[in-house]
């Protein structure tokens, strides 16, 4: 029966140093998370910028294309059309990298969001066997 306090001491310490393992491991995996949200971010603003240019390029082409039609001669409409079509195509590549850069993002909010959930019980767990361990001193024979 002296034993029994022993066991549970070195039980409670062991799974304390557990704990804290985790919580160490859940804390760098957050933080690097974090550093490539705020890399990913940028990334998004800046495609978000292409995607707004490349898309006032396509109305102002477009635009013009429109009031001028009577004075363009054939081969001007085709130029016109060609540019038009490349500035369309420039806008939804454009639009696709902004679209994944989002996903990137949200995927990364998320990752930052279940390690910051994994804090509450992890460190609730950390102090239950600190308690623990400190209610159960070993006894001397």
């Amino acid at each position: 029966m002296k034993a029994i306090p022993t066991i549970l001491l070195v039980y409670c310490l062991a799974v304390a140093l557990v704990c804290i393992g985790l919580g160490a491991l859940n804390a760098h995996s957050m933080f690097t998370a974090e550093s490539k949200l705020e890399s990913s971010l940028l990334t998004a603003s800046e495609a978000n910028k292409a995607v707004d240019t490349a898309g006032a390029l396509v109305r102002e082409l477009e635009s013009n294309q429109r009031h001028h039609r009577a004075e363009y001669s054939g081969e001007e409409a085709v130029d016109t059309s060609f540019k038009i079509q490349q500035a369309k195509a420039v806008y939804e590549q454009a639009h696709q990298n902004a679209q994944q850069a989002q996903v990137e993002v949200e995927a990364l909010e998320q990752t930052i969001k279940t390690a910051q959930i994994r804090f509450v019980p992890l460190a609730a767990l950390l102090m239950v066997h600190l308690f623990g361990a400190a209610f159960f001193k070993p006894t001397k024979p």
